[in-house]
């Protein structure tokens, strides 16, 4: 199983990815937490958004992976631009390529590939927040690709897909896609729940889990 994750206070995560990491065979890491995660390695992120002073916890989020055999994925390339904006210049940089003044507004092509690669590898995937700011083309564009990815996966029987939160939920409406799911919850914690190994009424009663 693969969860993908996004969001951006790592502190609240931590426990969750402790949990998760027993279960999942790979954690894929976007968004704002996946900066944090870019620069703990040595990298510079320029003006995207991170966290500071999270260190501590990375380092225990890389504990608890490796030593439950649980893979972090995070992304190898990225589209970048001076600031969010649909008329503006982008470029797709790799990771270790990027300056001061680039911000990281959706994961590349490579990561991408990599992300549905490691989806068709899994049986279970939990989506929980689109890779990129899904909200501003061209910045949508792994949104969208791997939301198509999931629900073909989906729809064929060969995997299993849970999503939850707001932005998910409407980046799989965006892909025209939310039928094609196991299960959606507009509520990211009511997903957190379940990765967390609590059990959703709902799920029960339709002997999904």
């Amino acid at each position: 199983a693969i969860t993908i994750m996004v969001g951006a206070q790592i502190a609240r995560q931590r426990s969750i990815i402790k949990n998760i990491s027993k279960k999942m065979s790979s954690i894929a890491i976007c968004g704002g937490m996946a900066n944090s995660f870019i620069a703990f390695n040595g990298n510079e992120i320029g003006a995207s958004l991170a966290e500071e002073n999270v260190n501590e916890e990375i380092e225990e989020i890389y504990n608890y992976s490796n030593e439950n055999d649980c893979q972090i994925i995070l992304p190898s390339d990225a589209s970048v631009a001076p600031k969010l904006d649909p008329d503006i210049n982008f470029a797709v940089k790799k990771i270790d390529g990027l300056n001061s003044s680039d911000m990281i507004l959706d994961i590349g092509p490579v990561s991408t590939k990599d992300l549905k690669e490691a989806i068709s590898n899994s049986k279970t995937v939990f989506w929980n927040g689109p890779p990129g700011v899904f909200e501003v083309e061209p910045f949508n564009k792994a949104t969208i690709e791997i939301a198509n990815h999931i629900a073909d996966l989906t729809s064929a029987g060969k995997i299993q897909s849970f999503a939850g939160g707001g932005d998910t939920v409407a980046a799989i409406e965006m892909a025209g896609v939310r039928e094609k799911f196991t299960y959606i919850s507009t509520g990211g914690g009511a997903l957190l729940e379940l990765l967390e190994g609590k059990q959703l009424p709902g799920l029960v009663s339709q002997n999904i889990l």
